[in-house]
């Protein structure tokens, strides 16, 4: 696909072209989170039957990855239900490992050591790397980017 500068806008369905021809398909949610669905295709023709698929994951994305055009846009739905809600997602402090849950990547507040951690890590990814992240899930195998989140702090990662 030829690239161009394009505007993003919330429902925009963007195709991701990963291995062998094959694509999967990101929307757009509110900037700059998409979500990422488990359908794969080898051609364009109904982008629309991406969102009928389940999420796989949601993130934050660099712009440039719909601007710069490295994504296209293919298709538009109007966003609607959850996906009109905002995410928590989970920070972690680089230097004392400790967690946090935030709404928009700001300072939140403390995770618990009891808590469910199964928010999206807040960070925010290079479209190359949800590539990578999107290659993995379709393999079944674990993603080193999601993995290195998790890695130890020297110091060790604590809660409070």
């Amino acid at each position: 696909l030829k690239r161009r500068q394009q505007k993003l806008r919330p429902g925009d369905i963007v195709a991701i072209q990963l291995d062998g021809g094959i694509y999967s398909f990101g929307r757009v949610l509110k900037n700059p989170e998409m979500a990422f669905y488990g359908l794969r295709a080898s051609d364009l023709s109904a982008p629309e039957k991406a969102i009928e698929t389940p999420i796989i994951f949601t993130c934050w994305v660099m712009n440039v990855a719909v601007t710069g055009g490295h994504w296209p846009i293919v298709g538009h739905v109007p966003l609607s239900g959850d996906l009109l809600t905002e995410r928590y997602y989970l920070l972690r402090d680089q230097l004392n490992g400790r967690f946090s849950i935030t709404l928009h990547g700001e300072a939140g507040r403390p995770a618990t050591s009891n808590e469910d951690m199964s928010p999206e890590p807040a960070m925010v990814w290079d479209p190359i790397h949800v590539e990578d992240r999107l290659r993995s899930h379709f393999k079944g195998e674990p993603c080193v980017w999601l993995q290195s989140f998790w890695r130890p702090i020297p110091s060790g990662a604590s809660y409070n």
